[in-house]
């Protein structure tokens, strides 16, 4: 779905548009443009402050330093991590690190955001704030995709449609 592996057959389309079909650096370039990735386990750059990694997506871009900032601080202060900015990544606790990778999905403003168990280092407190986060996102026309074990997600007002994986196959839709 996120167009990083390509299908075994047939045709695949994402965002109105034939992927399926195109090279990797064509499929690189649409990443960087309309989808933004919270990994389970954040694929940080270590070393590296956690403005730095935010930043990360937007960099090979033709973006400018005062653009990058802009864009840096606004989505910082959206997941409520502007306090720890300049601090490196591996200094970080886990709630941190995933307000941080969250941000990095999210600089870019994508079209299509895929959050794998983007609440699991989270309190409930701040789980809430993220939810209410995808909800702004949602009411802007945003498509967002989450996996989780988490029942504050599962369970969410805001939630269009739920599948269910059992056994490495997906289940029938249960009622949302």
């Amino acid at each position: 779905m996120s167009c990083l592996a390509k299908p075994s057959a047939g045709e695949y389309f994402c965002l109105g548009e034939k992927v399926s079909r195109w090279s990797e650096k064509f499929l690189t370039r649409f990443r960087q443009k309309h989808i933004g990735m919270v990994f389970q386990h954040f694929h940080l750059i270590s070393g590296l402050s956690a403005y730095l990694n935010i930043a990360s997506p937007l960099i090979p871009q033709a973006y400018r330093r005062r653009e990058i900032d802009q864009a840096v601080r606004l989505v910082a202060d959206q997941v409520q991590i502007s306090h720890r900015l300049d601090f490196k990544v591996d200094t970080l606790s886990g709630g941190e690190l995933q307000r941080v990778a969250l941000a990095r999905a999210l600089v870019h403003q994508p079209t299509l955001l895929f959050a794998d168990e983007p609440t699991a280092h989270l309190d409930s407190e701040m789980s809430a704030h993220i939810l209410a986060l995808f909800d702004e996102l949602k009411a802007q026309g945003k498509t967002i995709v989450v996996t989780t074990h988490d029942p504050q997600v599962e369970n969410h007002a805001q939630v269009d449609r739920r599948l269910l994986m059992k056994d490495g196959q997906i289940q029938d839709a249960l009622p949302a």
